[in-house]
């Protein structure tokens, strides 16, 4: 089985935050009365090509997939409008996507990041969010040390580096060019 999500997306004069961050609801669930946001991403803060000539593209998620477009965004509009204002008024709709398999679902418990093996046998690693959280980031995550460990077994070097996941600063990378 699958989470679905549901992806609004605004065309603002303004962002309503500066830089490269993605805003996360901390105030609890839609169930809870807080509102159906789960995340904000500004994506025309890496590239103004993402949004329409002279805007910022403003980018909302919610979960699930089962909102009506129009009353969906009328509630997207109020809870934003008590964490960037009034502002939020202006903000043009671009478009509304639904995404019913965005992400496997899995119940708890999920294995902590770096937790699973990935070597299965002489020849063979896996990776991929299905052993940690579903996301592109533990995707990317488990992705890393897949291919950091596999190096580190052709190159003879087992054990050397930082074998728990990505690099902490300081360390080496997991590989030297041939």
């Amino acid at each position: 089985t699958h989470r679905g999500t549901t992806c609004l997306h605004f065309a603002a004069d303004r962002a309503p935050v500066q830089g490269p961050y993605l805003v996360l609801n901390g105030e609890g669930r839609a169930a809870s009365g807080q509102g159906p946001v789960n995340s904000l991403l500004c994506p025309s803060s890496l590239s103004e090509h993402y949004a329409p000539p002279g805007t910022s593209l403003v980018t909302v998620n919610c979960q699930g997939t089962e909102h009506n477009p129009d009353a969906l965004e009328t509630a997207v509009r109020a809870q934003l409008a008590g964490w960037f204002g009034d502002r939020v008024d202006t903000w043009r709709r671009l478009a509304c996507y639904r995404l019913p398999e965005a992400l496997p679902a899995q119940p708890p418990p999920v294995p902590f990041p770096g937790s699973v093996p990935l070597r299965q046998s002489d020849w063979l690693w896996m990776c991929g969010e299905h052993q940690n959280a579903p996301s592109i980031q533990w995707a990317l995550h488990s992705g890393h040390r897949a291919g950091a460990e596999i190096s580190r077994v052709l190159l003879g070097r087992v054990g050397e580096g930082n074998t728990g996941g990505l690099p902490l600063p300081g360390d080496r990378p997991p590989y030297r060019p041939l």
